[in-house]
């Protein structure tokens, strides 16, 4: 199996015979629309929890400022805002908190898989880096 030949005849019939070369081709632009694609992602659910917060906060200005269309003789005292939840708001709220929850979780991970990816090229960098020099070591 160490004949170069042999070897060469092999990946020949493969590149010919099979659609492997037009698979190692589209490699680089699948991964560029998957990086594209992820971005697009993260940008719209970025969108979409500041659209949330908005209509959450638009939701307590209209309960809060909204009036009381039916005058009562006997005045009535609304909850403290603060202890009591307010049960209109308070599902939209929590919805609004879980996402942006989750999305400060995506945003820390992917940037902690940049960080590795950095310094896993950090790294190789600095190997050829150190076989370069090992190189220039053993010629001398």
């Amino acid at each position: 199996m160490s004949d170069p030949e042999f070897v060469n005849g092999i990946v020949d019939n493969i590149m010919t015979n099979s659609n492997l070369s037009d698979i190692i081709e589209q490699i680089d632009a699948v991964q560029s629309e998957n990086r594209e694609l992820k971005e697009l992602m993260y940008t719209q659910q970025k969108t979409i929890n500041e659209m949330n917060i908005m209509l959450l906060k638009l939701f307590s200005q209209s309960v809060v400022a909204a009036p009381n269309p039916v005058t009562s003789p006997n005045p009535v005292t609304a909850p403290n805002p603060v202890t009591a939840p307010n049960p209109v708001t308070a599902p939209i709220q929590e919805a609004v908190t879980d996402t942006v929850a989750e999305t400060e979780e995506e945003e820390k991970e992917e940037e902690t898989e940049e960080e590795e990816e950095e310094a896993e090229e950090a790294v190789a960098d600095d190997a050829v880096a150190e076989d370069a020099v090992v190189e220039d070591a053993v010629t001398e």
